[in-house]
């Protein structure tokens, strides 16, 4: 497996000789092997300019490897136009990145963390309690757990998929829950924002995401904050590969507390395009087992090396093809969003 420690090295190493500027936003916490943990900023392009391409990787932690390779291959290609600044956000989620997680150290789903905590909290009542047992079952459970996620999938998939991943806020152990407050990841991503982004008037943002889809199959899924012109600009961009949040036949579902929302308030006044370049890898119930596996197994505080493997594998695919095949797909993807602002006034 590819660490946290060597997908920063090839990140920095590659900024550097794209003579890009670096700032680091180090994080209290350690990795496994009592390394340094920071998200890292890389600006190419004039600073003061109104429009701004952001490309973020790690949202979701341990998508930060499929996350890290991509700017790492994109940034000695990239070439702002004029009027144009590339902000690229290294691991966003550095401390799930390095302890092989979805979720930051304080156990949440950084995509479901940007909702505002002064008001109530979004509800979900089919995530009730007995779906966070199923969902991190001890090892006692599991068989039953299995047979009724089972019949449940069978029944109505589109429906299990919804309450399962649309996001939580009552059930810290089990997957998908947004916090009781905002995150670590979530204040200094919001810094960050403010310090290289905030002047903007209009900003596109792509994060780089895994686990969702046809394996090596990319697909840009935007956010159902967007408001209708952001929308009719993300499909212009994009296409085909293109869909809405909770669109009817498609591998997308309306989340809460996603990182496009939170952007969308800081920068009330700009326009403001976001998608997630989602990437399959193993099939859907692969990938929630793998999830339930690695919660579960943080529940009985015991994660060892086969339930880092298993998550790892589920969010990255380590084979040439599939590495290429995404490559190729991110390049097409951001290449699209410079075409774009190139025909910007």
């Amino acid at each position: 497996m590819i660490t946290y420690a060597q997908a920063r090295s090839a990140f920095l190493g590659a900024a550097r000789l794209a003579d890009a500027t670096l700032n680091e936003y180090p994080n209290p916490e350690r990795g496994p092997e009592g390394e340094a943990l920071a998200i890292d900023v890389a600006c190419l392009g004039d600073p003061n300019t109104a429009q701004k391409l952001v490309l973020i990787s790690g949202v979701h932690g341990v998508e930060g490897y499929a996350g890290s390779m991509i700017p790492t291959d994109l940034i000695g290609r990239l070439l702002p136009s004029e009027g144009l600044e590339i902000v690229l956000i290294h691991a966003v989620n550095p401390h799930g990145m390095a302890w092989f997680r979805r979720v930051t150290e304080e156990g949440v789903d950084l995509n479901r963390n940007f909702v505002d905590f002064d008001q109530p909290l979004p509800a979900n009542p089919a995530f009730d309690e007995q779906l966070a047992k199923w969902l991190t079952p001890s090892a006692a459970q599991k068989s039953t757990a299995d047979a009724a996620l089972m019949r449940w999938m069978k029944s109505d998939m589109p429906t299990m998929r919804a309450a399962v991943a649309g996001g939580q806020y009552r059930f810290p152990a089990a997957p998908f829950f947004g916090g009781f407050a905002p995150t670590w990841a979530r204040a200094n991503f919001e810094t960050i924002l403010a310090k290289h982004v905030g002047a903007a008037r209009t900003v596109c943002i792509i994060a780089f995401h895994t686990g969702l889809g046809d394996g090596g199959i990319g697909q840009f899924i935007g956010s159902h904050t967007a408001r209708a012109k952001e929308r009719e600009i993300e499909r212009f961009i994009w296409g085909e590969e293109y869909v809405e949040s909770g669109e009817a036949g498609t591998i997308s579902y309306i989340i809460s507390g996603d990182l496009p929302d939170g952007v969308r308030r800081q920068l009330s006044g700009a326009s403001v395009i976001a998608v997630a370049h989602e990437f399959g890898t193993l099939p859907e119930m692969s990938v929630l087992e793998a999830l339930r596996i690695d919660h579960a197994a943080a529940v009985a505080k015991a994660r060892d090396f086969a339930c880092m493997k298993s998550i790892y594998d589920a969010f990255f695919v380590c084979d040439e093809r599939w590495k290429t095949t995404v490559i190729k797909q991110a390049r097409e993807g951001v290449e699209r969003a410079l075409t774009w602002f190139e025909r910007q006034p």
